[in-house]
């Protein structure tokens, strides 16, 4: 995580019990003393995924969120301490800071919550000037 993380803000999608992980989606603002670039927050974010267990991934590439070009993967691991879960995660920059935008499930009832999550996504209008 990059030095400064704001946030985050976290929208649960599950109930606090009866269930085997608790959904949910988080909207941070990352600030770091240097701006930094798309480019360069997708090899530091890529680089992170080589200490994930299991690590796999179902589809990358680019996107748009709060009308700004974006970087969207779909992905799969096991983390410290958890089970294996199921991420999707799209960011932008706006000036030099990157707003992350993750949704988080178990694998098994990822897609049942994907077409909202997505409509979510797609709703958040991010401050101008970041």
């Amino acid at each position: 995580m990059l030095p400064g993380t704001e946030g985050p803000l976290v929208v649960y999608i599950d109930p606090t019990t009866g269930v085997p992980f608790r959904r949910n989606v988080n909207i941070e603002l990352q600030r770091s003393a240097q701006p930094i670039t798309m480019s360069e927050f997708k090899t530091i974010t890529f680089d992170q995924f080589k200490t994930i267990h299991d690590f796999s991934e179902s589809t990358e590439g680019p996107a748009t969120l709060s009308g700004l070009v974006a970087y969207r993967i779909v992905w799969q691991g096991e983390l410290p301490e958890t089970q294996t879960l199921r991420f999707l995660s799209e960011w932008t920059v706006v000036r030099g800071q990157v707003w992350l935008v993750t949704y988080t499930s178990d694998p098994g009832r990822f897609d049942a919550a994907l077409g909202n999550v997505e409509r979510l996504i797609d709703s958040i209008r991010l401050p101008p000037g970041g």
